[in-house]
């Protein structure tokens, strides 16, 4: 994910840029440990400086536990970020005991694998097996609570 610098947020560290755009002290924490803060291209510290114009890119990938299997998805949007699904009655969203494969979730992980991407699934909304209606997925934890926050 990228971010420009603008000119209000010149002389901030990288920390405090990523606080403004959302990011909690746990996910800078992790960020940082796993060297995935990227300052114009160049791996950096969070305590490097900002200038206006800059790029501030963090990498957000993930590696997901959940196993992937095909189950047909009906997609109505997708970005690098969410994917949006028309959920059908019947079909169970996470796995679970009674139900450890054949789920949204592992058809979701499957195509995204098959696609070459390595992401989460972070449920935004809560459907039951019985419901149909719109799922939307963060593909990482990132969008999940910056899609949350704003309900």
């Amino acid at each position: 994910m990228k971010f420009v610098v603008g000119d209000g947020q010149e002389g901030r560290t990288v920390r405090e840029f990523l606080k403004l755009m959302g990011f909690s002290e746990r996910a800078l924490r992790r960020l940082k440990r796993e060297g995935k803060i990227f300052l114009n291209g160049q791996h950096v510290g969070s305590r490097a400086e900002v200038k206006s114009g800059d790029e501030v890119a963090v990498d957000l990938s993930e590696e997901s536990n959940i196993e992937p299997s095909p189950v047909p998805l009906d997609i109505l949007y997708e970005d690098d970020h969410i994917i949006v699904l028309n959920k059908q009655p019947g079909v169970v969203v996470h796995p679970a005991p009674f139900c450890p494969d054949g789920t949204i979730a592992n058809g979701v992980v499957h195509y995204l694998k098959q696609k070459g991407k390595r992401t989460g699934f972070h449920p935004v909304n809560r459907l039951d097996r019985d419901t149909s209606g719109v799922l939307v997925i963060a593909l990482n934890q990132y969008m999940h609570g910056f899609l949350q926050a704003r309900g």
